[in-house]
């Protein structure tokens, strides 16, 4: 991916400061960057697909949803740059291969030119801030389109058929769990009509949205009636309109997933219960169910050491190969058995008990040895974050043909947190062959 940022620099945009020039670029030149890059990415998906490259076969390569990616929700820049700093260190510390999807579409006639701008703006923003994970060849950028055979496209039009027809059918049943509400412009934050729909937090972000409008819209019902803050209830059509929209935004994003993301074996990657929801009910299969059922007692926060910068966890991967290997594998196993396992819901349940109890208890008994023997160090500078992380999983399906998806959640770190943010541990070889949390010791070290 190292050309992708040949290209990039050769519009004058190989650096974080360079996203102001997109804001003042003629017209002429934003077409060509976005149709440059548009086809430069295209191509090297489909390359990923239809070349030699053969896709992950472990429990860590991932699709990065709408809403963990921040292309959905709140788009404020504070929030943007929140998620994508979360996901670049999930994708450091956990992943093989995440394909993150970009913004801009397919070049086409009659296209907004300030919608393209600011498609740019978004994915220059993602791929400065992911270059080193990105020519490291963690995170893979491509564009929601997709290219089949003559033996897929049938399937693949159908599939998006059901998908849109179910979204709708989902944006119906949820439509009286939102509220869309008018605020008349001197009441406004913003000092202009605004419009906020409010609903369920796993569809929307934040509980809600807002839309700030240029002039006062005259569909509004000729009998106002404002509260004291300014604000009006309406029951127009236009609710159902935008909660369609927020449901075919995510039908967009599953149909991408089942149309490219399963040709690479991924695994959903969601942090909205909304999203992986939906492919429990898009697709519900009961053996898949058990699975997800019994990975779902496996939900841990993820350990983000936040002062490290993308270049520096990539460079202890290299260096700590087989650290990073055995620590991954620590968690990849009991996951793998579930779901390459038929079993009942019982047995799913037990067997990860099984599996992870015993496990749970060795660490917390050996963290408490260690923490008696090291001595005492204060954490100052070093920042830690946890989030929580749902996976759509789905078992054994090598071609888009076998579509059974079903929601499930990652056994990704938990009680490693507290021995991440310990010091590095002073035992010899041995120790580090055998503790399978070595790896985020050693990134400890680097802080």
């Amino acid at each position: 991916m190292y050309k992708l940022y040949d290209l990039l620099e050769r519009h004058g945009l190989g650096f974080p400061k360079d996203m102001l020039k997109i804001a003042t670029m003629s017209a002429k030149q934003i077409h060509k960057i976005h149709a440059e890059l548009f086809e430069f990415v295209f191509e090297a998906q489909n390359e990923r697909v239809w070349g030699k490259s053969s896709p992950a076969h472990d429990a860590f390569s991932f699709l990065a949803s709408a809403s963990l990616r921040g292309a959905s929700g709140c788009g404020s820049l504070e929030c943007l740059a929140t998620k994508l700093h979360f996901l670049g260190r999930y994708a450091a510390l956990y992943a093989n291969e995440l394909t993150f999807p970009l913004s801009i579409k397919r070049p086409q006639p009659h296209q907004e030119l300030e919608d393209i701008r600011d498609w740019l703006a978004r994915d220059l923003f993602a791929l400065l801030m992911y270059r080193p994970l990105t020519t490291g060849g963690i995170i893979v950028p491509v564009v929601m389109r997709t290219q089949h055979c003559v033996h897929e496209i049938e399937f693949v039009e159908a599939t998006r058929e059901l998908v849109l027809d179910f979204s709708q059918h989902m944006a119906r049943g949820v439509l009286p769990d939102f509220e869309l509400l008018y605020q008349k412009p001197e009441k406004s934050p913003s000092g202009r009509p605004t419009l906020y729909l409010n609903g369920p937090e796993e569809y929307i972000e934040h509980g809600g949205l807002a839309q700030v409008l240029d002039e006062e819209p005259d569909w509004l019902p000729k009998k106002h009636s404002y509260n004291k803050d300014g604000l009006m209830v309406l029951h127009s059509p236009h609710k159902r309109h935008m909660v369609q929209e927020i449901f075919g935004n995510i039908g967009d994003n599953i149909t991408f997933f089942l149309a490219y993301g399963l040709k690479r074996r991924a695994r959903f990657l969601s942090d909205m219960p909304g999203e992986t929801d939906f492919l429990t009910l898009f697709n519900h299969d009961e053996k898949l169910d058990a699975k997800s059922s019994a990975l779902q007692q496996l939900e841990h926060s993820v350990p983000l050491l936040m002062n490290l910068p993308f270049a520096t966890i990539l460079r202890v991967r290299k260096q700590e190969k087989e650290a990073f290997d055995s620590y991954r594998d620590a968690v990849t196993k009991i996951s793998a058995e579930i779901l390459t396992t038929k079993v009942s819901k019982r047995q799913a349940r037990e067997m990860m008990h099984d599996a992870i109890e015993p496990e749970l208890k060795r660490m917390k008994k050996e963290l408490k040895t260690y923490r008696k023997v090291q001595s005492r160090r204060a954490l100052a500078g070093f920042a830690t974050a946890a989030a929580g992380v749902l996976l759509g999983g789905f078992a054994g399906m090598p071609t888009i043909a076998a579509t059974a998806v079903t929601r499930a959640t990652a056994l990704v770190g938990g009680e490693m947190l507290a021995k991440a943010a310990k010091d590095a541990c002073t035992h010899g070889p041995e120790f580090k062959q055998k503790n399978d949390l070595y790896f985020l010791l050693r990134l400890q070290e680097e802080d």
